[in-house]
């Protein structure tokens, strides 16, 4: 392993940044067990229930807006400055809702934290792509998704904990984004990249960017995230048609699946040493498509647990190889608005997906929203089968620069 990994400085920043990425976790998680107490809250104003669940969406939606312009101003005002500002006001607007009396001003503050944590990802997994290349990369950013999926049992028995004094409790963990961006003053420093792509950046910078390459993974992360998404928003309610959905069964299954996720991200190193991009995504939502048939076609809790277990197991690659390819194949002069283009992508499509799965469900049944998801895995598999089969990576390499054309490794 490198010196980079080894020193404690580094070992700090690395820290600080895994951290910032896990405040999108954070926002949502930790106020999951106290949802029936914001819905008290809430219903001086309406349907509580609706305003409690829409209160957790907020920030999906403006994280979603926000990423691609967050990851403007990254590549124009540089890497640290935005994350620090955006790790502030995360904390601050977060950290207001424990003070907040009013249902309306407490959703305008969940807007203004969707917005924070656009910034607080994007710049994130961009100081990932400066710091790190190569195999070292694909160990970071494993551990960057398997950091997200650790952090949100965490969160959620920490929510649970604070949740104890009121659905203001849980707000009282943003002090954490607080010291968390005092940390990334001292700790995190601005990378000097020096890419060797840019060499007639004045006349043609556009030239460097594989645009069609951006458009199919944009597409695929939109996709995959609402896939993914179909799980923890159907799961109870498809539990509940079978009799099984007490909340300890649906935690179990819920929580095992995003744990197993983890454990698999922590292994993309080594799979990565032995497989392409597109391999490791036909395999990916080949788990997926399996899993979730399994599920759909399930009577017993057990074949369920089955089902998303193969799932999970799939879900664990999904978005740290997208990650991984986008971040190799992008110019470091660009690498901000790429990688906010596709976490614009990707929290646009769990933004959509129970606007999606709801109706489907009230057509053909509890089991449909799973059913079609799976069903779009396999036909995600087809699509990757026809690019390796056919050598489509080929022409896409022909867009790349002369310099980038490194196949897809």
């Amino acid at each position: 392993m490198s010196s980079s990994l080894l020193s404690v400085k580094s070992r700090l920043r690395n820290g600080v940044i895994l951290m910032a990425s896990c405040l999108v976790v954070m926002a949502g998680a930790t106020h999951v067990p106290s949802l029936h107490l914001l819905g008290d809250f809430f219903s001086s104003k309406g349907d509580g229930t609706f305003l409690a669940q829409f209160f957790l969406a907020v920030p999906t939606f403006f994280l979603a807006v926000g990423s691609p312009i967050s990851g403007g101003l990254i590549d124009r005002y540089g890497r640290k400055t935005i994350l620090v500002f955006s790790i502030f006001l995360t904390g601050a607007a977060g950290l207001s809702g424990f003070f907040i009396t009013s249902p309306i001003v407490l959703l305008y503050s969940r807007v203004v934290v969707g917005i924070a944590l656009s910034g607080c990802m994007t710049a994130g997994t961009t100081l990932i792509a400066d710091y790190f290349v190569g195999e070292e990369r694909h160990r970071f950013l494993g551990w960057q998704a398997a950091a997200l999926a650790f952090t949100g049992v965490v969160f959620l028995i920490f929510g649970g904990f604070l949740s104890q004094w009121g659905w203001q409790g849980p707000f009282l963990i943003y002090v954490t984004a607080i010291l968390l961006g005092a940390a990334s003053i001292f700790f995190v420093d601005e990378p000097i990249v020096k890419d060797p792509l840019i060499k007639n950046l004045e006349e043609r910078p556009l030239r460097q960017v594989p645009k069609i390459l951006l458009t199919a993974l944009y597409f695929v992360g939109f996709l995959g995230a609402a896939i993914f998404y179909v799980l923890p928003t159907q799961i109870s309610f498809f539990l509940k048609t079978m009799g099984s959905a007490s909340a300890a069964k649906v935690s179990l299954v819920f929580g095992w699946s995003t744990l197993l996720s983890g454990f698999v991200a922590l292994a993309y190193q080594t799979v990565k040493k032995r497989s392409t991009f597109s391999q490791i995504f036909f395999v990916v939502y080949l788990l997926v498509g399996i899993g979730y048939w399994m599920t759909a076609h399930s009577q017993t809790f057990s074949g369920v647990f089955v089902g998303l277990t193969i799932a999970g197991l799939g879900f664990g690659w999904q978005f740290v190889n997208l990650n991984s390819w986008l971040v190799a194949k992008v110019p470091a002069y660009w690498r901000g608005r790429a990688v906010g283009g596709l976490n614009g992508a990707i929290f646009m499509g769990q933004f959509v997906c129970p606007f999606i799965s709801k109706p489907i469900n009230g057509l053909y049944g509890s089991k449909a929203a799973f059913l079609w998801a799976g069903y779009l895995s396999l036909a995600l598999v087809c699509s990757f089968a026809l690019y390796m089969i056919t050598g489509r990576g080929k022409k896409f390499r022909l867009l790349l620069p002369k310099s980038m054309e490194t196949g897809e490794n």
